[in-house]
């Protein structure tokens, strides 16, 4: 029996429709980029990875059978969400580079188990490689928080 993935279908759908749409506006070149290659390009891949998702959910050898939410994994999603809720506070008052910081020890500590040599290292080599990214070669601004850089 085929199974339909509606999901996958819906964006199937929802890709197609950013290809027409892009198709209206100005495409332009790789080189010369008009309004409309990003979309284009988006609903493209879009539409190709919903594809090959509604394909492998219907080849037996992929098929599993759904997991149900165990208490482990309902406490992980709790504490990453109450990360990502304290993130929200802490950086306005430390500022983007140690609250990013702070969030990554939590989120690797809790989602990866790493050891906390490890933690602290991948932590600090995103957090500032991300402040370096957006904020020196972006331009972004960021809360300064206490610390002024």
């Amino acid at each position: 029996m085929i199974r339909v993935d509606k999901s996958a279908v819906f964006l199937i759908l929802l890709g197609l429709f950013a290809v027409i749409q892009a198709g209206r506006m100005k495409v332009g070149s790789f080189s010369q980029p008009g309004p409309g290659l990003f979309p284009l390009l988006s609903g493209i891949l879009l539409s190709t990875l919903s594809l090959i998702s509604l394909i492998r959910s219907n080849v037996k050898s992929f098929r599993k059978p759904p997991e149900r939410m165990q208490g482990t994994n309902l406490l992980k999603v709790l504490c990453v969400l109450g990360a990502v809720l304290f993130f929200r506070f802490l950086l306005p008052l430390l500022g983007y580079l140690f609250a990013s910081f702070v969030l990554l020890v939590v989120l690797i500590k809790i989602v990866g188990d790493r050891k906390w040599p490890q933690t602290i290292l991948w932590a600090a080599v995103f957090s500032g490689a991300s402040y370096i990214l957006f904020s020196r070669w972006l331009m972004v601004q960021f809360p300064q928080g206490l610390f002024p850089f």
